[in-house]
């Protein structure tokens, strides 16, 4: 996919919005713009990473939100450094990304770590919260590099 940059993608969102708000949501136009909207963010940014973020945020993301998250995306950047987001969200989004790349299943993760499956379901889901030391057990069971960085 070729590389997109923040301006574009926030012109062509606000673009979708505006046709979606100038149509009936019945209407051929808005139909069309839904799924423009939905190609460009879900093709870029996971269902489940969009929605953790949006929980803890406890608003809808902005715009300029979206479209950094999205240009994250279509660069295969990291997204938790695409916005402001705290650092329990941060980890958990690290902790998907991780396993996804290591192509494990959370049974697969739950049997390296002792960790039952349900128990790291709810860790990606962000219903827990759990201590450093199970992120750095969790993180190191998928051989990720990655690093929870926080400030002070």
């Amino acid at each position: 996919m070729m590389k997109m940059d923040i301006i574009s993608v926030k012109s062509k969102l606000q673009s979708i919005q505006n046709i979606m708000n100038m149509y009936p949501q019945d209407s051929t136009e808005f139909s069309r713009a839904a799924r423009e909207y939905t190609n460009l963010v879900y093709q870029n940014v996971k269902s489940r990473d969009l929605s953790l973020i949006g929980n803890s945020l406890k608003r809808p993301l902005t715009i300029e939100e979206e479209s950094k998250l999205i240009v994250a995306g279509v660069n295969d950047q990291d997204i938790t450094g695409a916005i402001d987001l705290d650092l329990d969200t941060k980890a958990t989004l690290k902790l998907r990304a991780a396993r996804r790349k290591s192509k494990m299943t959370q049974q697969q993760l739950a049997e390296r770590t002792n960790i039952s499956q349900s128990q790291i379901a709810k860790i990606e889901s962000g219903t827990v919260t759990i201590s450093l030391q199970k992120w750095q057990t969790l993180l190191k069971a998928t051989n990720s590099k990655e690093l929870i960085k926080f400030s002070v």
